[in-house]
């Protein structure tokens, strides 16, 4: 782990940031539909079932910057894995789950949250501690949670949005 990768705050991400959220992953309490890619790792399908805690998942935090993984089997596919979303650190305290000082919510990529309007849009800014914003001049960026893809499309296509998550196969 690259000892320039900060959380938004300034504070430095660690082996244990990413420790932690394999073991949130892998937890049955979580429920994650994603704990599988994680399956090849030791113990963690007994994890998964319940029979073993999430400490004995086989990934170690062997200092701030290192972890040793440990295989019941072999998986070539690993590395393409670990750029999974659902592996991102997770941060000392976790993430909050409302917009109540969500703004302070440490964030680990190129932006941080600036507004947070439930149901309707985030508005994001950049994370001045990202490696990436130190070459790049990102703008400010507003997401907008949309549930009618029809919506979404009609505003697209309007000229209101730049990007949309994904189009309805009859509009291809």
């Amino acid at each position: 782990i690259d000892a320039r990768h900060r959380w938004s705050n300034g504070q430095r991400i660690t082996a244990q940031n990413y420790l932690s959220s394999f073991q949130r992953l892998i937890d049955p309490k979580t429920g994650s539909p994603q704990s599988d890619i994680l399956f090849t790792l030791k113990n963690a399908r007994a994890i998964a079932m319940g029979q073993k805690g999430t400490e004995t998942l086989g990934v170690k935090s062997l200092d701030e910057e290192t972890l040793d993984f440990e295989f019941e089997d072999e998986d070539f596919e690993f590395e393409y894995r670990l750029a999974s979303p659902a592996l991102s650190p997770w941060p000392n305290g976790g993430f909050k789950r409302s917009r109540e000082g969500a703004d302070l919510m440490p964030t680990s990529g190129p932006y941080s949250i600036a507004e947070w309007r439930e149901g309707q849009s985030l508005k994001l800014k950049r994370n001045p501690h990202h490696p990436s914003n130190h070459t790049v001049q990102r703008p400010d960026a507003q997401a907008f949670f949309i549930d009618s893809d029809a919506t979404a499309t009609s505003l697209y296509e309007a000229g209101k949005l730049d990007f949309l998550r994904r189009v309805v196969a009859s509009d291809i």
